[in-house]
């Protein structure tokens, strides 16, 4: 019993311990995060009071329960988010998201969306082991209506006394959600928050004016700035008396007195004789800009800047009041953050919009920043510097660019901005933007092979590149080859053939980085001559005052390639008693088109042995037989054979020794060192038949004593 109520103790103590290091205690609220939702309550049992229940009997076993209860694994939250979606896909909310511990119950209230319905009014459940992704779809109710849409045609003042119908260019109707019916509002009153669905009719349809009709273009797409094309800038939504047709007569016509949504667009056309020019004003202490269709205007193209008609003090005056701020006319501007004066000083060469703000009276100066930024090798930029300055708000301020060590000015880029007017939000920032310094070493692949009979090539390259900056790094994938051309070494004799790589052959495509080009070696194919060793046979036998022949030879070594080969000689006679080098010489066949420069030819000369005579019954001598000696033709073969075929000297007219270093010099040498080997050899045998003579008489003596 002791035991039990100890364990239920350790248990109790661990459970408020685990809790504790949650950061739970009896009665925690996990609050999502969204706190507008309902929040999730999670409960705990009641404690007992550990320090009235605790026994202290064996608390070494306590201790031990209570450490392997802590170390169970913490609770997991995962993330609950609900997208609120439309039918027309349109999203009506932002998400909701938060977060739940594993095992919690969760109950979040749709919100409210005026005119719609939320198929699921409350998102429940528990939470499992993975993040839950849950949509929640609006229908309407019925509380939404239609809008009429109207461009204003290019050039047409809106505030011009003429019919609308002559001012409006039909666009099409469409449906318009998050209002209440448009008897609700006041004549004239602006819509904001409104969403808009599918058109009944079909939306911006083509349009003609001065007798020419354009296709409409969504801003962004690549018709956007093509001419024969119109684009539409959403203007405003107002309350209006009935609907007309428009000038185009597409609308549907509604009575005047019944209150209708107006949904009007400022017309943009892409026209080869004119351009659309339109002024836009942010109202002070206002950055939203809405558009003066009273000033809207066309302006024939390539003319003066200087005659675009400006807005009056009426519409834009030099000064106003919102509260008790009192605010100046800052002047027009080229873009809407405000940063390029407008001078009027050009030519008109493209559809405009003029923007026009206001500056608080008071702010004469403001601040401005110049920053500097190094391309980081990523496709991004990292700050390397930043000031802060002051200038006088509407003049122009500049800046110029620094050195900065492993960077280049980035000349022509253009996000750089070194001058510009001075903002009374203190928001201008001129900026410039630097390459980083780049080296890469070409280095020309290498290749050693041997002569084949065939064109051998050699491509290839390795580049490796280097920066001054740490921690960016040039990708040599970005280097290319300025020639569509094959660079590559080619030969097919013996010898060594260059590439001819060259820097200026190389190109860089990443803009950020300024790279220039190194040549650490050419490439090179090397090709070396093939090793062959050409050996007579031996052979021996007794003397028997015939010769001895052994008329062959073996080709080892790397051999001939196919096709080629050599002519071989055996140009000795030998019949006498002794041992000989079974000499051989080469002989150039013009036929075989071989060409001795591709290899290193080896001569190894088998031995010839002629031994005693045998011992045999007198009989009368025989006359020395000289051998005949034909010239050999060996040709490799695809299988790396050779085929013999003999040569006579009609077939061979201009059979000559190789010289197998092919130099003049040492074919002088070895043609002197031939005649005088021919004289003495012809000497040497006459010398030899006299002795023989002599030796025969004295045999012949010998055999009748």
């Amino acid at each position: 019993m002791k035991s039990s109520i100890r364990k239920v103790i350790a248990l109790t103590v661990a459970g408020m311990m685990v809790a504790t290091s949650v950061g739970f205690t009896a009665g925690n609220v996990l609050k999502a995060v969204n706190e507008e939702s309902a929040n999730q309550v999670i409960e705990q049992p009641e404690n007992n009071n550990p320090e009235e229940n605790a026994s202290t009997e064996e608390p070494e076993v306590i201790q031990e329960e209570i450490a392997n209860l802590q170390e169970a694994p913490a609770p997991v939250e995962h993330t609950l988010t609900i997208h609120y979606y439309g039918v027309d896909g349109l999203c009506y909310r932002n998400d909701y998201v938060g977060s739940f511990l594993e095992g919690a119950d969760y109950s979040i209230t749709s919100p409210n969306v005026p005119g719609f319905n939320a198929d699921k009014p409350v998102v429940s459940g528990t939470m499992g082991s993975e993040d839950v992704e849950i949509y929640v779809s609006y229908t309407y109710n019925g509380d939404s209506g239609i809008t009429y849409l109207y461009g204003l045609i290019p050039g047409v003042n809106a505030n011009a006394n003429i019919s609308n119908d002559r001012k409006w260019l039909g666009l099409g109707t469409q449906k318009i959600y998050g209002v209440f019916p448009a008897n609700k509002y006041n004549m004239n009153q602006q819509i904001s928050g409104a969403t808009f669905g599918e058109g009944v009719k079909a939306i911006f349809p083509d349009i003609t004016i001065n007798g020419k009709t354009y296709k409409y273009a969504a801003q962004g797409s690549a018709q956007a700035s093509q001419y024969g094309y119109y684009t539409a800038q959403y203007m405003n939504t107002l309350v209006a008396s009935g609907a007309n047709s428009g000038s185009n007569s597409y609308n549907p016509y509604v009575n005047a007195g019944i209150k209708t949504f107006h949904t009007n667009y400022q017309i943009m056309i892409n026209s080869e004789e004119f351009y659309s020019v339109n002024f836009l004003l942010a109202n002070p202490g206002s950055s939203k800009f809405t558009y003066l269709g009273g000033f809207a205007q066309r302006a024939d193209a390539g003319s003066s800047e200087s005659k675009i008609v400006l807005p009056d003090s009426a519409s834009a005056p030099s000064e106003a009041k919102k509260g008790s701020k009192e605010y100046v006319f800052d002047g027009w501007y080229r873009d809407e953050q405000c940063t390029q004066k407008a001078e009027f000083n050009g030519l008109v060469d493209s559809n405009r919009n003029f923007y026009g703000r206001y500056i608080e009276k008071t702010k004469q100066n403001a601040a401005y920043t110049v920053e500097h930024y190094g391309y980081d090798g990523n496709g991004g930029w990292t700050k390397l510097d930043s000031e802060t300055l002051e200038g006088k708000i509407g003049t122009e301020v500049t800046a110029e660019s620094k050195v900065f060590a492993g960077y280049t000015f980035y000349e022509g880029y253009s996000e750089n901005l070194s001058k510009a007017y001075v903002i009374g939000d203190g928001s201008l920032t001129l900026k410039f933007f630097y390459k980083v310094n780049a080296e890469v070493s070409i280095t020309g692949s290498k290749l050693e092979t041997k002569y084949s009979g065939e064109t051998q090539s050699l491509e290839g390259y390795t580049l490796e590149a280097k920066t001054e900056v740490d921690g960016v790094s040039y990708d040599t994938a970005n280097t290319v080859l300025k020639t569509k051309a094959v660079i590559a070494a080619s030969g097919k004799d013996a010898g060594t053939y260059d590439m001819g790589l060259a820097a200026d052959q190389f190109a860089n495509i990443d803009d950020g980085f300024n790279v220039s080009y190194v040549l650490a070696s050419d490439g090179q194919l090397t090709i070396g001559k093939r090793d062959v060793v050409i050996a007579s046979e031996s052979a021996s036998k007794p003397f028997d005052r015939t010769a001895l022949r052994a008329d062959s030879v073996k080709i080892s070594g790397d051999g001939f390639v196919q096709g080629e080969g050599f002519g071989y000689l055996f140009d000795e006679e030998y019949v006498k008693q002794g041992t000989y080098d079974n000499h051989f010489i080469i002989v150039d066949l013009p036929q075989l088109a071989t060409n001795y420069d591709n290899y290193n030819i080896t001569i190894e000369y088998g031995k010839i042995a002629i031994t005693a005579p045998v011992a045999t019954a007198a009989e009368p001598a025989a006359a020395l037989q000289a051998p005949e000696r034909t010239v050999v033709a060996a040709v490799a073969n695809a299988d790396g054979d050779y085929t013999l075929t003999s040569i006579t000297n009609a077939e061979t007219p201009l059979a000559k020794i190789i010289d197998l270093d092919c130099c003049i010099l040492h074919f002088i040498i070895i043609f002197i060192a031939l005649c005088i080997l021919v004289y003495y050899t012809v000497d040497t045998r006459r010398r030899k038949r006299r002795i023989f003579k002599l030796e025969e008489s004295i045999a012949e003596k010998e055999a009748n004593a």
